[in-house]
């Protein structure tokens, strides 16, 4: 393996571009590995720093990021990238922590589900959760069991207008108009705002 260049990212930390791709490593790796700009790496020394280091390395990431917040796969991965690990250390990683069952979709969904059911729409709720990266199944299951499309609706009116008697005519246009933006089905709409309206 080729080192093309290394440039210094942080105090310690380095951007390795090498002629199969880049690697961040730190001061004490650079030295432990004999890693020099315009160099050949070995590729005992490449081994045993993927082994050694890097590996361990990018393991303890991802169990660390876990550790402060549940993650699905596809955010783990999206995480793990940021940080600079290549593709296969994150699919090592990946593998590792779900031999452990520390992965668990449908457990993030479940838990995003509990604390914005009742605040957001079926619709939104389904739009985070596929970019999280949940499958459509589980999505469609979970919101079907647990989502309350009504109670959420009844509480965005209160929060946006208050009182029903302040609820005029060009008010429920905008009311209306704001609710069907954040995902409410019309008909859903039409029937919450005017039980609304009834109250004044």
């Amino acid at each position: 393996m080729y080192i093309e260049n290394i440039e210094k990212v942080t105090k310690a930390k380095y951007k390795v571009t090498t002629d199969e791709g880049v690697l961040y490593l730190y001061t004490g790796d650079l030295r432990r590995y004999k890693v020099k700009a315009g160099e050949e790496l070995s590729l005992e020394n490449y081994d045993t720093l993927i082994k050694e280091t890097l590996r361990p390395r990018c393991r303890r990431k991802t169990l660390d990021i876990l550790t402060r917040s549940d993650k699905t796969e596809a955010e783990l991965r999206e995480k793990l990238a940021r940080y600079g690990y290549p593709g296969f250390l994150i699919d090592d990683a990946i593998d590792y922590a779900n031999k452990y069952h520390y992965i668990n979709d449908e457990r993030v969904a479940n838990s995003y589900i509990y604390f914005k059911s009742g605040r957001k729409s079926s619709r939104e709720m389904k739009m985070e959760l596929a970019r999280k990266g949940v499958d459509k199944e589980t999505i469609e299951r979970l919101i079907e069991e647990k989502a309350d499309d009504g109670e959420a609706i009844e509480k965005a009116i209160i929060r946006k207008v208050g009182s029903a008697e302040s609820l005029d005519d060009d008010k429920l246009r905008k009311l209306q108009a704001y609710l069907y933006r954040h995902g409410f089905e019309t008909d859903l709409i039409k029937e919450k705002t005017a039980r609304f309206r009834e109250k004044a």
